[in-house]
């Protein structure tokens, strides 16, 4: 009984690929940017594969519309916080570099000058 019902479906899918001859095209788009960024430009990648028989759905027949499903739900980021994030803060850096001048550079001169003070070269005695 087991082995007449494999053999059913098998013939039954043998039928099937028969008679669905044609095009059938599986698509797919994906988002190729890291980001979606406001008034940026988008780049998308379309992926179309025909998984049919043919490249014609009929000999003769009406050109088929056919849409494909949406990337996924993503935020879109406004320019204003896309360079808040992502921009290389060369006004913050350097005032933070000004910042740190004082409490570094400060206990460097003192070091130096007690170095010269102390470290004085002694001369030799022949």
């Amino acid at each position: 009984m087991r082995k007449e019902v494999h053999v059913f479906v098998l013939l039954a899918l043998l039928g099937l690929s028969v008679a669905e001859e044609g095009a059938r095209l599986l698509a797919s788009k994906s988002l190729l940017n890291r980001y979606a960024v406001e008034g940026r430009d988008l780049t998308l990648q379309y992926n179309i594969y025909n998984v049919g028989s043919s490249y014609v759905a009929q000999e003769g027949g009406e050109v088929v519309v056919g849409f494909t499903s949406a990337p996924g739900q993503g935020g879109i980021l406004a320019q204003r916080e896309f360079d808040r994030r992502f921009s290389p803060h060369y006004l913050d850096w350097a005032a933070f570099g000004v910042m740190t001048l004082p409490s570094i550079g400060i206990p460097l001169l003192l070091w130096y000058s007690s170095k010269r003070k102390y470290d004085s070269p002694k001369t030799k005695k022949n």
